[in-house]
């Protein structure tokens, strides 16, 4: 936007339709970016006819969706009868033209386009409300040298910028289009029937764990929400995160117990993000290899396959191609980097669900929270942290992704300390979170007291907070660490003292694409012949190898 080449007027029909079409392919688009009818002056009934179908869950606006809803708000904005066939060949036009738009623009275009629509519509409505704007906006400003000095204003200004202009009895214009605000406001009773019927739909589950007993704890993996898990190093955090992350996101998996591949019962269409700071991509695929084909992962790294482990890991590789998993390196992770790289795979490719391994101090971390309290005194270390954690919680909310992030112990873990005070670096970091987990390994005495009806415990989780469900209980587990495969043992209290008829609860979605639950029955469903004969001879497309295949936005 730096370059004025192509900007010589105030082009603002182009932008408009950019944008149209952008939410034309993609109406999920609107839960990343704050739009409203207001933005589209030209004719408000498109864009509430968009909105209305993407309230009703629709993937892609096609025009005859698109046609037929507008009739309905036009219909309903007009209150005199059904539109015109004048007004349908209008609209016709108008879907045909943005739909044109909306399949040329790319990634990068997408923020520049957003910015200005809402610039063009802030000025606008100040216009409307009698407000001299002539500071950024004259469109027909003759002289060219004082208008080519605006439009550099106009373009090089964000928007906190121009909302300063123009204070005191404009204060409402403020919280409508700051995009920074996070101040929300509503009155007690809105959306309340559909909160309750969310819940009375069974609406309140995400995706599964691999533990069915943390599932019980958790209500799964909820958009919206934040779990830190703490451990020691070596402990296992980042492979019980690739375990979760394989047990929801994989289409399929081998089970040996029962000599075959079995579906995921949460669906084949699930999309993650895992973020790493230490393990590289390479090692966490190979670990992904071993749940996927459940093979130890050491017989992978080193040719030593058994059996027909090699021609398992081989399919598993396959059913990588069309798995929604995604993996990013990021060594020096910032608050700044998280969050373009959270919202570039919400906005391109869609994913519902974050793993961030792990909380960690750095050099960057730390220049960058210093920048942000410039002139409020000296930092230390645990703010910058806590201030990590609490903008990982942000991110859930502000783009509605579950988040599932980790952080090292101290030596609080040898005195018995299973809670926010065994942080490493900040207890602090615990307060954003929706459910805080210490993993460990337990003391033999321990074991014996659980008495465990199947595997021996060599896991366990002490659940110290969990908002509003269970806490203070113990979730001892038998993780295989060449396989990432888990068995639930049994759940205690703090006194190792068995809980009678604590239920397993496992995630499935039925055939209307909803997440249900079913309690202590693990769902098992079979590849068929075909569906296992299509992923043996699989030939990736170019697309596939490339992990370009479930990209939305090109």
């Amino acid at each position: 936007m730096d370059n004025l080449t192509n900007y010589h007027y105030y082009d603002e029909m182009p932008v408009y339709n950019r944008v149209m079409g952008m939410i034309l392919h993609r109406p999920d688009i609107l839960r990343v970016y704050h739009m409203a009818a207001e933005d589209f002056r030209y004719d408000e009934n498109y864009f509430k006819t968009i909105e209305q179908c993407q309230s009703q869950g629709v993937q892609t606006v096609t025009k005859d969706v698109f046609l037929s809803a507008y009739e309905q708000v036009a219909y309903d904005a007009e209150r005199e009868g059904a539109a015109t066939n004048e007004l349908l060949a209008k609209a016709e036009r108008f879907y045909n033209d943005c739909w044109q738009f909306g399949a040329t623009v790319g990634q990068e275009n997408i923020e520049a386009d957003y910015l200005l629509l809402k610039k063009y519509s802030l000025m606008h409505r100040l216009q409307a409300m009698q407000c001299d704007v002539s500071y950024y906006y004259k469109p027909q400003e003759k002289d060219t040298e004082k208008h080519m000095e605006r439009m550099k204003r106009f373009l090089a200004a964000d928007m906190p910028h121009m909302l300063h202009c123009y204070t005191g009895q404009w204060r409402d214009l403020e919280r409508q289009y700051d995009l920074s605000n996070d101040v929300t406001e509503e009155h007690v009773s809105k959306n309340a029937e559909a909160l309750l019927e969310s819940y009375e739909a069974g609406n309140q589950y995400g995706l599964g764990m691999a533990s069915s007993y943390l599932n019980t704890v958790t209500a799964g993996m909820l958009p919206g929400k934040l779990i830190i898990t703490s451990a020691s190093t070596n402990a296992g955090k980042t492979r019980l995160g690739i375990a979760d992350i394989c047990h929801a996101f994989m289409p399929c998996r081998y089970e040996s117990s029962k000599k075959m591949w079995v579906k995921n019962p949460a669906g084949g269409n699930n999309r993650a993000l895992f973020i790493a700071t230490e393990t590289t991509a390479d090692e966490i695929k190979t670990s992904m290899f071993a749940y996927a084909a459940e093979v130890e992962e050491n017989h992978i790294k080193f040719n030593r396959y058994e059996a027909s482990e090699k021609d398992r890991v081989r399919l598993a590789k396959n059913m990588f191609y069309r798995s929604g998993i995604w993996i990013a390196y990021m060594p020096e992770p910032t608050v700044a980097k998280l969050e373009d790289c959270v919202r570039r795979y919400v906005t391109r490719y869609g994913i519902t669900h974050v793993f961030f391994d792990y909380i960690q101090s750095n050099a960057q971390l730390l220049a960058e929270f210093a920048g942000e309290i410039k002139g409020a005194g000296a930092y230390r270390e645990d703010q910058a942290l806590a201030n990590c954690a609490k903008n990982l919680r942000t991110f859930a909310v502000k783009y509605n992704v579950f988040v599932q992030t980790y952080t090292q112990v101290n030596a609080e873990v040898k005195n018995g300390r299973f809670d926010e005070n065994a942080i490493r670096g900040a207890r602090a970091i615990a307060d954003k979170a929706d459910a805080g987990i210490v993993m460990r390994k337990p003391e033999d005495e321990e074991v014996d007291k659980v008495h465990a009806t199947f595997e021996k415990p060599n896991l366990v989780l002490e659940c110290y907070k969990n908002r509003g469900k269970e806490r203070g209980i113990r979730i001892w587990l038998h993780f295989n660490y060449g396989t990432l495969r888990i068995t639930d043992c049994c759940v205690t209290n703090l006194k190792c003292e068995r809980i009678p008829g604590f239920e397993s609860t496992y995630i499935e979605r039925n055939a209307k694409g909803e997440l249900v639950v079913r309690l202590n029955q693990e769902p098992c469903v079979p590849l068929s012949e075909d569906e296992y004969h299509s992923l043996l001879v699989l030939e990736p497309t170019k697309e596939e190898q490339e992990g370009k295949a479930l990209e939305i936005i090109a």
